[in-house]
């Protein structure tokens, strides 16, 4: 998938982040033609840069990327995320 945009979303950007918030990105991708046809399915993917088991801290990056159809549904649902 092509990333086509990438943003900082939760704490950080809502302004309420504390010395040991993490840091969360959402990023939204093209899928490849096989996707957009419909032959295959598209997931969220997310990441996370914590070590296994333990909670993200404020060194830590939380990322999402959705495919462009998910993010279209859920921008036109209102959702936040």
């Amino acid at each position: 998938m092509k990333t086509i945009m990438e943003c900082e979303f939760g704490s950080r950007a809502y302004g309420l982040a504390n010395s040991g918030s993490d840091s969360d990105l959402m990023a939204v991708a093209i899928e490849p033609p096989e996707y957009v046809t419909g032959l295959l399915e598209a997931k969220s993917k997310q990441a996370n840069t914590a070590e296994e088991g333990e909670k993200s801290g404020a060194d830590d990056t939380d990322k999402i990327i959705h495919p462009l159809r998910k993010f279209a549904g859920l921008a036109a649902k209102g959702n936040p995320t």
